[in-house]
């Protein structure tokens, strides 16, 4: 215990030292009374200054805040008027793009539609029933013809059918080159073999009616007793055909021989009550019955 007690009055004599030591420092720092006293009262009106600042500095950062507070308020509001016009702007974009489309698919689908009609049309021409039937239940099907079944009960006979289709085939072909004819009869090899007919091409090419026919061949009336075919037609052209280009119509009656360079114009009519053949001199023939 004596140790410890001594270190302590040692510790206690070094920290008392120590303080008188610094004490004469201390008291030529601080200054005078009268200077301290002017001093404490020229600070003292300043406190109340400061307290009084206090509630007005408050007060001005709240009116800032509440400015601050509007002009955000004004802004949103700006902001959410132009958000409303433009959804619009876009909602009337989008409503006049829909109806366009819907116009472009009404304007497809009525070009699509009245391009099957025309096919249609000029199917009639040339297609078989059973493939216009096919067409028409396709316009069905797409909603796009109204077209009501029909029904027969009556027999048809498929070789008549067949038989009337071909003859319009053929019907078809002659109406393309009316001008064009093929003999089927001794009266018609007489028209052909005179120049109401004319090659096409040279004279190996197609035989036609001359152009100042205007289409419209002679009517050639032969007594069939003694013209059937073109081997008969040599007894009766025995120097060539006569001039049939102005000739209307011709008929001959009996048996009769056409001389050399005879020309018919208009209607003429050549007789022979006789039993032997009769020759017609040559000449030009118009509009008059002639009997031999």
């Amino acid at each position: 215990m004596a140790p410890q007690v001594h270190e302590l009055t040692a510790a206690t004599k070094a920290e008392a030292t120590r303080s008188l030591r610094a004490r004469p420092h201390a008291r030529q720092e601080s200054p005078p009374a009268g200077r301290q006293a002017h001093a404490v009262d020229n600070e003292l009106p300043e406190a109340p200054a400061s307290d009084a600042g206090l509630p007005s500095a408050a007060a001005g950062s709240t009116t800032r805040n509440s400015a601050a507070v509007e002009r955000a308020r004004a802004h949103a509001s700006v902001a959410a008027s132009s958000a409303a016009v433009l959804v619009q702007q876009l909602q009337a974009q989008l409503a006049e793009t829909r109806a366009e489309l819907r116009d472009l698919k009404v304007a497809q689908k009525l070009a699509e539609t009245q391009s099957q009609l025309r096919d249609l049309k000029a199917a009639e021409r040339s297609s078989t029933v059973e493939q216009l039937q096919a067409q028409l239940a396709q316009l069905r099907e797409a909603e796009e013809l109204e077209v009501g079944l029909s029904t027969t009960r009556a027999e048809i006979d498929a070789l008549k059918v067949m038989l009337a289709h071909s003859r319009c085939q053929i019907d078809a072909a002659h109406e393309l080159v009316e001008q064009l004819r093929i003999p089927r009869s001794a009266a018609e090899e007489f028209a052909f073999m005179s120049d109401a007919y004319e090659y096409v091409n040279g004279s190996a090419g197609e035989r036609v009616l001359h152009a100042s026919r205007h289409g419209q061949p002679p009517f050639i009336s032969l007594d069939a007793r003694f013209y059937k075919d073109a081997t008969s037609l040599k007894s009766l052209l025995p120097c060539g055909p006569p001039s049939l280009r102005r000739c209307t119509s011709l008929k001959i009656v009996g048996r009769v021989t056409i001389g050399n360079e005879v020309a018919f114009e208009g209607d003429v009519t050549v007789i022979n009550r006789g039993a032997g053949v009769k020759e017609l001199p040559s000449g030009v023939y118009m509009d008059e019955e002639l009997e031999l």
